[in-house]
């Protein structure tokens, strides 16, 4: 929710300023508008983007914790067209015991 939140906001500064900047363009009062000014919404209105992108995907994920305390994350779209969850939940739970934990 936090990054929804976070890419929201940074892809409504990218469009504030660029409406500010094609006022600036309309008016006949500056004649001179640094690159800069031009780019400088493009990296908010990307990363802005991948957030929320990132933020509104969904579906099942696998979440496993190695050894050496490293998280990897894994999709389960194709168990779930498929319809295996359930036995790859039964097959971890029986092969693995106490080290599954499973929050639906």
């Amino acid at each position: 929710m936090a990054i929804l939140v976070i890419g929201l906001a940074l892809l409504s500064f990218a469009i504030y300023y660029v409406l500010g900047l094609v006022g600036v363009f309309g008016s006949n009062d500056i004649r001179v508008i640094y690159i800069e000014e031009i780019l400088v919404p493009l990296g908010p209105l990307l990363l802005g983007g991948y957030c929320v992108y990132s933020s509104l995907r969904n579906g099942t994920i696998l979440r496993v914790r190695t050894i050496k305390n490293k998280a990897e994350k894994f999709s389960l779209q194709e168990f779930e067209k498929t319809g295996k969850v359930e036995p790859l939940q039964n097959f971890l739970k029986e092969k693995l015991n106490s080290k599954v934990r499973i929050n639906i």
